[in-house]
């Protein structure tokens, strides 16, 4: 008899956070708060900064979003791409990677494109651009040339070719599933352009 007591109380105590998360909420209250533990202090919310900050990484893991993610057992799903496929240019021989997007949207309710992808990875690999992450992305055709400042950024071997597919060339043999796995990194998350660039921060591409 004992037992079903506890249990019955155990019941009510655990119901009571459920009630009174159902009660009408003051003005002033904001909602709920996280709370966690950083090392460095954090200067802007740039995602290329979080690729060798971990405080930024906390912090930005919360407010974007990449194509791929790690799950709890690390491997490798997609996120914001929906699907991709590899092919073969039948008149360069070009390699290339097609990533088609999910149906995302911002914060403001703006539609995911697949420029947002291009816009931010060509901000890494600008030439006046100091981004450790850009290294991440030198497997795409030209893009050592571009961060050297050999060549226009306008040669980087990345598209959007639809508006939400954004299609990647490679130079070279390479290793596919590292390429996916570096698009984990927050650092290579899509940005909107026009956003970005109003903030003194980020550089324009």
């Amino acid at each position: 008899m004992l037992k079903k007591v506890i249990a019955l109380l155990l019941c009510v105590l655990m119901m009571i956070p459920v009630f009174s998360s159902c009660a009408k909420r003051n003005e002033d209250d904001l909602g709920p708060v996280i709370s966690m533990y950083l090392s460095d202090e954090i200067y802007n919310f740039d995602p290329a900064y979080a690729y060798y900050n971990s405080s930024t990484l906390n912090i930005v893991s919360m407010l974007f979003e990449t194509l791929f993610k790690l799950d709890s057992d690390g491997k490798v799903k997609k996120s914001l791409a929906k699907e991709y496929k590899v092919s073969v240019d039948a008149e360069t021989g070009d390699k290339y990677m097609e990533i088609t997007l999910n149906d995302a949207y911002w914060s403001n309710n703006i539609k995911l494109s697949a420029e947002d992808v291009v816009f931010a990875w060509k901000r890494l690999l600008k030439s006046s651009n100091d981004f450790a992450a850009a290294s991440l992305l030198f497997d795409i055709k030209n893009a050592r040339a571009v961060k050297e400042g050999d060549i226009s950024i306008d040669d980087l071997g990345v598209e959007a070719v639809e508006a939400n597919v954004v299609k990647v060339s490679f130079e070279g043999p390479i290793d596919y599933d590292q390429f996916i796995l570096n698009l984990t990194s927050y650092a290579l998350a899509p940005l909107r352009e026009n956003l970005a660039t109003k903030t003194s921060y980020y550089e324009e591409v």
